[in-house]
């Protein structure tokens, strides 16, 4: 059983931060016909609202959440809980046989249209409510009836006792819980890798092989608590919904549909985990292991503190997605994938300028002197010297403005960290060492041995391949070989070995994978840049360094 927030750090910077699984906080959401005023007014005659308190915004200000919460905090000493109150309140109220008078003007039915209240009976105008434990630790809040949770009024939500953030869904009775996070600089690739995981519903990972289901643990608009009914999840309504996850859904509506890359990630506002349940079935039912994928901004990563919470956070993962970019191996996009050369550069757009353009320019800039040569050069301004590389990378709207070589972000939240005593912060991690936008690759001579990589019965993961252990050591060896044969061919190919090497992690894998399995391009007339596929959305083994992770912990376990 899980007792930590997975939300925040522990003291002294060990784990997760301890929470109490009897003493939780507790949000009440109202499903669709019902609110908080018309709520408190049909109960106000036993004092039921001092329950309850009202206008907690704190998810507004850090998360971009909803502005009012109803929220029962946790108790304090040996104090019950909010539903342990509300039942004693009901038992009062029962005890009593007294019913709640309800005025039709202020009644719980006054936001329900006809057709439903012919189903109600409105003969007394009173209300009876009872308080129903769910299995996955929520509570419903029902108006009695005959036919049992026909008429669901609103749910307590468990949350975390301290941040008052809402626990996954069935996080109470996971059996265990994985952090993996996204690591990359600022438009590194880490926001379209996580919305295209979240396309068509997460479908590239509702099966990974031996039967393993993964879900996602969000109250959302389509409702996948299996405990709700048809009905429930109709009323449930959008009042419910983690607004972050439903944005994140949009978003990836938009790329599979319209071919629209997602947003930047907003850097004022805390980017919320993204929580999965990966199923796994056995012979005395599903063990259930709870996923975490947290996606820090790359300009958290790179001005970060040593004792920034968000950098701490990253030492107390199970695994990260360490993501690599072409570009840091001097392969760049071009129009066509044609384009790319052999030795890695891709030819740009130049115009030459009118003779009298060109008379103005040189008036202006006399002392300025370019070569045809160095036009066709890779261009240096773009990346980031190492004397740079501590002050990272904050240029979110430029094209690439990356670290010099690939590892140089992994060396520096090393660093960071050994300032305050982590040293070796990774030791106990997975790092899954993972090549984006791969596509790229395609026609470079060193992939001419790798050709089968781009077959399209390839472009989705292997479960045979990622479920045997001899299989997934073969594959991981051609994706290492790739990765060092453009790792070497660049100028700094022997300290990308050295930095590489200075690594200390639990363990390794390489993957080459690509989000969108296409190219880019700016929209005109965009602010902040837009940018939109200029080929058709086909991604390319997406899922498969985030399933690694998920097979590794469950072969650990001994579940398979």
């Amino acid at each position: 059983m899980l007792d930590f927030c997975p939300y925040e750090v522990g003291r002294g910077n060990k784990g997760f931060r301890k929470i109490d699984r009897n003493r939780l906080a507790y949000e009440m959401i109202f499903y669709a016909g019902y609110s908080y005023d018309s709520f408190i007014k049909a109960t106000s005659k036993y004092k039921i609202d001092g329950l309850i308190e009202v206008g907690e915004d704190t998810r507004q200000a850090d998360f971009h959440d909803v502005v009012y919460r109803y929220m029962m905090k946790a108790p304090k000493g040996n104090g019950k809980t909010g539903p342990e109150k509300l039942i004693d309140w009901i038992q009062k109220v029962d005890s009593k046989k007294t019913k709640v008078d309800l005025e039709p003007k202020d009644s719980l039915f006054e936001e329900i249209d006809e057709e439903e209240q012919s189903g109600w009976d409105r003969k007394d105008n009173v209300l009876s409510i009872d308080c129903i434990p769910n299995e996955d630790g929520s509570y419903l809040i029902v108006k009695k009836n005959e036919e049992e949770r026909e008429a669901v009024i609103a749910q307590l939500i468990p949350c975390c006792p301290n941040c008052h953030s809402r626990l996954p869904i069935g996080f109470l009775n996971a059996d265990d819980y994985i952090g993996v996070y996204l690591c990359a600089p600022a438009g590194g690739g880490k926001s379209t890798y996580l919305t295209s995981l979240y396309a068509n519903q997460f479908a590239r990972l509702k099966t990974i092989g031996e039967k393993v289901k993964i879900v996602p643990a969000h109250y959302s608009s389509n409702a996948s608590n299996s405990s709700w009914s048809n009905s429930e999840k109709k009323d449930l309504g959008k009042i419910a919904v983690d607004t972050f996850y439903e944005e994140r859904v949009e978003a990836s509506k938009m790329l599979v549909n319209q071919g629209i890359c997602p947003d930047p990630t907003n850097t004022e506002q805390l980017i919320r985990p993204t929580f999965l349940r990966a199923l796994v079935p056995g012979e005395k039912g599903n063990k259930v292991l709870m996923v975490g994928i947290y996606d820090n901004s790359g300009e958290v990563l790179a001005e970060s503190q040593a004792m920034n919470e968000k950098i701490i956070m990253l030492a107390n993962m199970y695994a990260q997605i360490y993501m690599i970019e072409p570009v840091q191996f001097g392969v760049y996009p071009s129009e066509t994938e044609e384009e790319n050369t052999a030795d890695g550069t891709g030819f740009r757009d130049v115009r030459l300028l009118e003779i009298q353009e060109q008379g103005e320019y040189q008036a202006d800039n006399e002392d300025n002197v370019i070569t045809g040569k160095e036009l066709l050069e890779v261009p240096k301004q773009r990346v980031k010297s190492l004397a740079d590389r501590k002050t990272g990378n904050t240029d979110k709207d430029g094209e690439h403005s990356l670290y010099r070589t690939p590892f140089d972000l992994l060396t520096k939240l090393e660093s960071d960290m050994s300032e305050i005593g982590m040293d070796f912060p990774f030791e106990d991690q997975h790092i899954a060492f993972t090549i984006i936008k791969c596509d790229l690759l395609k026609n470079l001579d060193v992939m001419q041995d790798y050709d089968y990589l781009f077959d399209p019965q390839n472009r989705k993961i292997n479960q045979k391949v990622l479920w045997d252990d001899d299989l997934a050591s073969m594959r991981d060896e051609d994706n290492k070989e790739i990765i060092d044969k453009l790792l070497f061919a660049t100028e700094d190919g022997e300290e990308n070995e050295a930095l590489l090497e200075s690594v200390t992690c639990a363990s390794q894998s390489w993957h080459l994978v690509s989000a969108l399995g296409t190219g880019t391009k700016a929209i005109p007339n965009t602010t902040p840049k837009k940018y939109q596929l200029t080929g058709k959305y086909d991604p390319i083994r997406l899922e498969e360094p985030l399933v690694k992770c998920i097979i590794k912990r469950i072969k650990e376990n001994g579940w398979k």
